[in-house]
């Protein structure tokens, strides 16, 4: 009876109370959508209270608790949920279909979690060229991951991508494994002399002076 009361009240109501039990009773009743719906739609309800209710109620489909979190920025909260109940198909689905831009918080967080490497990688993949490059770059590089983007960067690289932080993270990668870092700084012409002389001066000098000298002097400072 609540759930019908409320649901002929909920779309005017401006009480967060009555938004909440709305949410709170069509997810013990089995109705999914109609959270969803509410989670998704109402700028009423308080997301702390509702995110608190769905992470403890564990509902098969979490949904509902996707899209509070990600209106209301709770994404490290959502992936370790969703991480720790071995919901990882819809960590898949978040990133792809919901909020790809976010895709660099999702991944750190799963770096943190010690998820498994093929995992990301295919979460990676799937996102492709809609994940924001440069912050993810950053993410990986402060945990000592960037060799694990290398397919993923190939793979833009094969689509097109001129971004200089697609091919600055990918020249990183090169010179560190010594795979051909010498053509790569020779003749790529995406990338930043002034990010990859400075990573190489600690490897080797001479790929510095390379990384430089096509710089045409920009870098003299």
């Amino acid at each position: 009876g609540l759930y019908y009361y409320l649901g002929a009240i909920v779309n005017f109501s401006e009480d967060a109370v009555v938004h909440f039990k709305y949410i709170q009773s069509s997810c013990m009743l089995g109705q999914f959508k109609e959270a969803e719906r509410v989670c998704r739609d109402s700028n009423i309800y308080n997301p702390e209270d509702v995110k608190q209710y769905l992470k403890n109620a564990k509902l098969p489909d979490p949904r509902p608790l996707i899209h509070v979190c990600d209106r209301f920025d709770f994404v490290d909260e959502l992936t370790d949920y969703l991480y720790l109940n071995s919901l990882l198909q819809y960590i898949e689905v978040y990133v792809t279909k919901v909020s790809p831009a976010k895709t660099p918080q999702v991944i750190g967080k799963l770096f943190d979690l010690g998820a498994n490497e093929d995992f990301i990688k295919r979460i990676l993949m799937a996102v492709g060229t809609a994940c924001p490059v440069d912050e993810l770059v950053e993410i990986a590089e402060t945990r000592n991951r960037l060799r694990m983007l290398q397919p993923w960067l190939e793979a833009r690289v094969a689509t097109g991508s001129t971004e200089p932080g697609t091919h600055n993270a990918l020249g990183k990668i090169y010179i560190t494994l010594n795979k051909d870092p010498k053509a790569f700084l020779l003749n790529n012409m995406f990338y930043e002399p002034k990010v990859l002389g400075p990573f190489c001066e600690s490897l080797d000098p001479s790929l510095a002076f390379l990384a430089y000298k096509k710089s045409s002097g920009d870098c003299d400072d």
